[in-house]
């Protein structure tokens, strides 16, 4: 009987865990863009020509986040349960921690494109290209600035800025 309680216990903790982490972790970002995307879609027209653009591709970045974090809780939810601290420890070298633990924190989209790559290898260039498109959604904002100055949007350091700093 105790072993029995025991094993109820863990399994509370384990989805309880897994489902703050899934809802203060990887869904808190995209759904107050997409609920605060709404309300200033006015401003961001305001803003000129690129402004909307720029704001539907992230927003389509963050739907694609939010749909492959509801496929990986379906198909692979144990994504959720990743222990950093524990996979600091089990890591080979200082590269792999490092490694480990900025996927984790920094690129949590692409850690669950990563997990879901290995769920499913027969589609692993499908995830693979999720994982390298969002990292180009994200990154565009700094290509753009590289553009001559004659060809590139009037908005990219607007939105470059909120890209880095977040809004104003």
């Amino acid at each position: 009987m105790g072993t029995q309680k025991k094993g109820v216990r863990f399994l509370f903790q384990a989805v309880s865990s897994a489902a703050i982490k899934l809802v203060l972790w990887h869904w808190s970002q995209p759904l107050v863009y997409l609920w605060m995307l709404f309300p200033y879609r006015c401003y961001i027209a305001s803003l000129g020509e690129w402004q909307p653009r720029f704001a539907a591709v992230v927003a389509v970045r963050e739907v694609l986040y939010l749909g492959s974090t509801v496929l990986a809780t379906w198909q692979c939810p144990v994504f959720l349960l990743m222990d950093p601290v524990t996979a600091w420890k089990e890591a080979k070298g200082r590269l792999e921690r490092v490694q480990r633990a900025a996927m984790w924190v920094l690129t949590p989209h692409n850690y669950t494109a990563l997990c879901l790559a290995n769920r499913f290898p027969d589609w692993r260039r499908t995830f693979l290209g999720l994982a390298g498109i969002q990292v180009r959604v994200a990154t565009a904002p700094s290509l753009l600035r590289q553009l001559p100055e004659q060809t590139r949007p009037q908005d990219v350091s607007l939105v470059h800025s909120c890209f880095v700093n977040g809004p104003r």
